[in-house]
């Protein structure tokens, strides 16, 4: 999904729980510490083309400022209004927030395989 916009991403370490895989990779990719008691899981999404099953989190605090850790992953980082997401948006994304928006706590989605 080159030239598309995200979110922080990535994916579990052998033993480690979800909310620790969710602090590491907020550090490791945007620059930022993250408290257990300031992160909410807020939607659960399947994507059936590839058998994925990605959380969504909101993060309301941190501690440090956003950087892109990672420039040879992402290219630029930018905050969006929830209500005007633009249009180069990884489609399963888009979708995650749209159902975040309207408390709707599982999907399924078939694209982005």
């Amino acid at each position: 999904n080159d030239g598309n916009y995200s979110l922080p991403a990535g994916h579990l370490d052998i033993n480690e729980t979800v909310i620790q895989a969710l602090k590491r990779e907020s550090f490791e990719e945007i620059g930022v510490t993250l408290k257990d008691e300031d992160t909410k899981l807020v939607h659960t999404m399947h994507r059936l083309a590839s058998s994925y099953i990605d959380l969504f989190s909101v993060s309301m605090k941190w501690s440090g400022e956003i950087i892109n850790a990672e420039p040879n992953k992402c290219d630029d980082l930018k905050w969006f209004d929830l209500n005007n997401l633009p249009d180069n948006m990884v489609l399963s994304v888009k979708s995650a927030i749209e159902n975040y928006k309207n408390n709707k706590v599982f999907s399924d989605f078939l694209l982005d395989a």
